[in-house]
């Protein structure tokens, strides 16, 4: 009887994992747009990289950075 309840057990936690699937296909659809959000601010940066001033470099590579760690979370 213990190894029956403890097998139907394992069984549902085992089985509860498709529960986080939803959420899963969400995270990827969320990496998506911060990948579509990454390379359009990629390509609107490049063509006018070498008549920025430096402090629109740097603040073009922050929101680069932070989009990427946004990514990573």
């Amino acid at each position: 009887m213990k190894k029956r309840v403890e097998h139907g057990l394992e069984r549902f936690i085992f089985s509860s994992r498709w529960l986080m699937a939803p959420f899963y296909v969400g995270l990827i659809g969320a990496l998506v747009l911060l990948l579509v959000k990454f390379v359009q601010e990629l390509l609107h940066i490049a063509p006018n990289i070498l008549s920025l001033k430096d402090s629109e470099v740097i603040l073009a590579v922050l929101t680069l950075v932070d989009l990427s760690l946004a990514g990573n979370l």
